[in-house]
């Protein structure tokens, strides 16, 4: 009998029973929980994957508008030459030929549209009027832009081919089959301009001409009545076995051309010499740009560059045209400085700073035409501008320069920029002999350097202790 109140002992079935429903209640909540986590997951994802779903944000609240006079003044961007102590940019040794090839159809800075069909082909008018002219003589002035039609017979990879010769100087003759070089040949005679282009073309075929291709050539010079045809058939009569034998390739070119050839045969006229080869203007072209651009002549500058602080008794910012197109297609570093100014910008001139003016005509110079003659004082303000803007073109030119300028007035500056951290491991090693000869400069001339330079001009401390080693040698 229960001691106290009136409970009762629980049979062992009922125990039992018990403990198997508390076993599933239990399995039951953990199903449940799986399953809210699954559905907690999911929810989690679609709300990501759909903006829908995803609950209003809340409105930030906004500073009152400030006073006019409260602005802060905007903030100038000057082209300069600091020392930094960023990584150098990747640059190779190897010289910077000249080219603008990335501004082929490339829209930056563009002013001209060529119209082929439904293609359209940005262009450059500052670089079309100095390479070939006769592109631009049906244009129409639309705007700021000047649209040319170019005629239906000038397919878009004949037209590519001719703007690859005007912005780079070369055509990838070796990826191009002998039709489309004909092609080429034919548009080329359209264009006052392209004669040398003309003559490459007429130089390639002819070496690639051979009795397997010279039906195929003989009929395609013929359709589009072509001078050069004299030639290939003239090569056809100078192996007229070989041809008549072909009796496929006769049959396709038809029974005029053949009775062409065998008239031909029959008059035993010579093979036309190759004619003598247009003079290459590539960057003569450029450097009549460049000699124009500040002149009373200069066309299509869209950008000025204001050279500040040069001590220069009588003049205070001397101002140099220049073309956006060209400063871009070989320095691509300095495209958003040059979209922070233009002629049609609130700031028309760049602000240049570190640069005496014989450094930069240098440098512009350089970018222009290629002219590697950089003067040595001049290479050495440009070391860590091409460092700064990964022009390994222009350092590579720079050393060469200071190189074969070591001279009393240069010595100590080469020495200082030779000493520039964060260069490319080439620049290191081209400094590593270059620093020792201009040690020995140094010893030999003791007495005719002025070595306060190295204090006033704060140049790197490290030149001062490597003149005394190399004296302490010398008396040793």
């Amino acid at each position: 009998m229960p001691l106290f109140g009136d409970k009762k002992d629980t049979p062992k079935e009922d125990r039992k029973a018990k403990k198997e429903e508390e076993k599933k209640a239990k399995e039951e909540k953990k199903k449940e929980e799986k399953q809210k986590k699954a559905e907690a997951k999911s929810g989690s994802q679609i709300k990501h994957s759909s903006s829908k779903e995803q609950p209003p944000k809340e409105a930030t609240p906004q500073p009152p508008p400030k006073d006019a006079n409260d602005s802060p003044p905007p903030v100038t961007r000057v082209m300069s030459s600091p020392k930094l102590n960023a990584p150098a940019p990747s640059m190779s040794d190897t010289e910077d030929p000249v080219s603008f090839g990335a501004l082929i159809n490339n829209a930056n800075y563009m002013d001209v549209l060529f119209i082929l069909g439904p293609a359209k082909i940005n262009a450059h008018q500052c670089i079309i009027e100095s390479r070939c002219v006769g592109l631009l003589k049906n244009g129409k002035k639309k705007k700021n832009v000047t649209e040319v039609e170019i005629p239906p017979t000038v397919s878009v990879t004949t037209f590519l081919d001719i703007m690859a010769y005007i912005y780079t100087g070369k055509v990838p003759y070796t990826s191009r089959k002998d039709e489309e070089i004909v092609l080429l040949m034919a548009a080329s005679e359209k264009f006052e301009g392209l004669e040398r282009l003309h003559w490459e073309c007429e130089h390639q075929l002819r070496e690639r001409i051979t009795m397997t291709n010279a039906h195929r050539l003989l009929k395609l010079t013929d359709d589009l009545k072509l001078k050069f045809k004299e030639y290939v058939l003239q090569y056809c009569v100078a192996h007229y076995t070989e041809f008549i034998g072909n009796k496929a390739a006769t049959k396709e070119i038809g029974i005029e051309l053949l009775q062409e050839a065998v008239q031909a045969q029959q008059a035993k006229s010579a093979i036309p010499a190759e004619p003598a080869a247009p003079n290459d203007t590539f960057i003569n072209d450029f450097k009549a740009l460049y000699d124009t651009s500040n002149s009373s002549q200069s066309k299509f500058t869209d950008v000025q560059f204001k050279l500040m602080e040069m001590n220069i008794v009588g003049v205070s910012g001397l101002i140099w045209k220049a073309h956006k197109a060209i400063i871009a297609g070989r320095a691509p570093g300095l495209q958003s400085l040059l979209a922070t100014y233009g002629a049609d910008s609130k700031n028309p001139a760049i602000p240049i700073k570190g640069f005496s003016p014989e450094c930069f005509e240098a440098l512009m110079k350089y970018l222009y035409y290629g002219d590697r003659n950089i003067p040595t004082k001049s290479a050495c303000e440009l070391v860590e501008f091409a460092r700064q803007y990964g022009m390994g073109g222009l350092l590579r030119a720079v050393v060469d320069s200071m190189r074969r300028g070591i001279s009393k007035e240069t010595v100590l500056t080469i020495m200082d920029v030779g000493y520039t951290e964060n260069m490319p491991q080439w620049y290191e090693e081209a400094m590593k002999e270059l620093r020792p000869r201009c040690v020995r400069f140094l010893v030999e001339n003791l007495t005719e350097i002025d070595f306060e330079k190295i204090r006033e001009k704060k140049m790197n401390r490290a030149i001062a202790p490597a003149v005394l080693i190399a004296i302490q040698k010398l008396t040793q």
